[in-house]
């Protein structure tokens, strides 16, 4: 299976954006993002046919981010971030870290 090797940056805007690899045969991308802590999505970008997503700017200081990528080929989905890996960000201290899940 191929890895999407996902990636966080966060700007200095207060934006986060995501990367990855593009994944043979995938027909669309979904990126969810959301809070540490919370069990809902607050961003969900679907139908990305690129291998980046720029969440808006000033996102709330002091929090941690989890963003997670699914990779859809023929409808189904495929790859999730690295299989079974997500990427968080802190706004705080400005740092991405990747955790297994």
């Amino acid at each position: 299976m191929e890895q999407l090797n996902l990636v966080l940056t966060l700007n200095k805007n207060g934006s986060i954006t995501a990367s990855w690899s593009a994944i043979t045969n995938v027909v669309r991308y979904t990126a969810y993002m959301s809070q540490i802590g919370e069990d809902h999505s607050i961003y969900n970008e679907k139908n990305l046919l690129t291998t980046s997503y720029t969440s808006p700017a000033n996102l709330e200081p002091n929090h941690q981010y989890r963003v997670i990528v699914v990779a859809y080929t023929d409808g189904s989905s495929e790859n999730v971030s690295d299989g079974k890996e997500h990427r968080t960000c802190r706004t705080d201290n400005r740092t991405c870290t990747r955790y297994k899940i």
